[in-house]
């Protein structure tokens, strides 16, 4: 049973003749009286009474309430691939580290959402070590995050590089100071959040740049160890995004020799097919981060 065939049915009884639904659907009338034809051969019983008028058999009646329902689900169905096909809907699965998962991510997820509503998101939130576990067993499409070593089953395209400021407390001596080098961090005590491999990151800079490591307080979240600071209980090297609305009496600085942090960018499994929706939203990604990054440079340079 085709359904241009139900579709030609439903229109005859729609609009009350043979005549006017041929014009409707742009087929000649002798299509349309084969197509009733066959319909009735298929089913093994009549469903409309010619005559002046068309009228419905009471098996037509029921024909006709059910095929409206059916070609509804059809429309919907078709509708809902052809969304999928063209990434206007489907599931993404989605991870993210931080600072990105709480400073870029929100944004860009709304905007994503309003330009395709029929999409869903899944987003889990979790450092890279386990963000690497969840791309290796494809229980996320995609991640966003840095890497703090090579892995040969997992893809990274960089898209920008962190960059890095200093957080102070508001009467600290290096707040008085115009240009800040690596080494002047050397006798503080150093507020670090976690493991991350952003955290690694800027810990193995700091090294680099001096040949030791300050002592470290260490805390869970970049939130967390702002108000630490705060508190006069040390300093901290974060992302410059983490850092755009400081809490009261905390001071944002630059170090001269230190602010080109990890790079941030996309992490998938090698073997891993992106859906059209997927690929739909990193293109967003893409051009939102683009423009994040040329804004942050515009500020470093003010």
């Amino acid at each position: 049973m085709e359904f241009r065939v139900i579709k030609t049915f439903q229109t005859i009884v729609r609009l009350g003749s043979f005549q006017l639904a041929a014009e409707y659907l742009k087929y000649s009338q002798p299509t349309i009286t084969l197509h009733i034809q066959k319909l009735e051969s298929e089913l093994g019983f009549k469903l409309l009474e010619r005559g002046k008028s068309i009228k419905l058999t009471e098996a037509g009646k029921i024909f006709y309430e059910r095929a409206n329902i059916l070609l509804k689900e059809y429309e919907y169905l078709n509708n809902t691939l052809k969304d999928y096909s063209t990434g206007e809907a489907g599931t993404i699965r989605i991870g993210a580290a931080e600072p990105t998962a709480s400073s870029r991510l929100p944004s860009i997820l709304s905007l994503f959402k309003k330009r395709y509503p029929n999409t869903e998101i899944s987003l889990l939130v979790a450092d890279e070590k386990h963000l690497h576990q969840h791309i290796r067993n494809q229980e996320i499409d995609f991640a966003i995050g840095t890497v703090s070593e090579s892995f040969r089953d997992i893809e990274f395209e960089a898209l920008l590089t962190e960059k890095l400021v200093l957080l102070l407390p508001f009467n600290h001596a290096l707040t008085k100071r115009k240009t800040i080098f690596a080494k002047d961090l050397i006798n503080e005590t150093l507020i670090t959040a976690g493991q991350s491999s952003v955290q690694k990151k800027i810990e193995q800079l700091i090294f680099e740049r001096t040949g030791q490591l300050p002592a470290k307080v260490q805390l869970g979240t970049i939130s967390t160890l702002q108000h630490f600071v705060k508190e006069n209980l040390g300093i901290a090297v974060v992302p410059q995004i983490s850092a755009t609305l400081p809490p009261d009496q905390v001071v944002v600085k630059t170090i001269h020799d230190l602010h080109e942090g990890p790079a941030i960018g996309i992490l998938k499994h090698q073997s891993h097919t992106v859906s059209t929706a997927g690929k739909t939203f990193l293109a967003l990604l893409k051009q939102n981060l683009a423009f994040d990054l040329k804004k942050a440079q515009i500020e470093l340079s003010v």
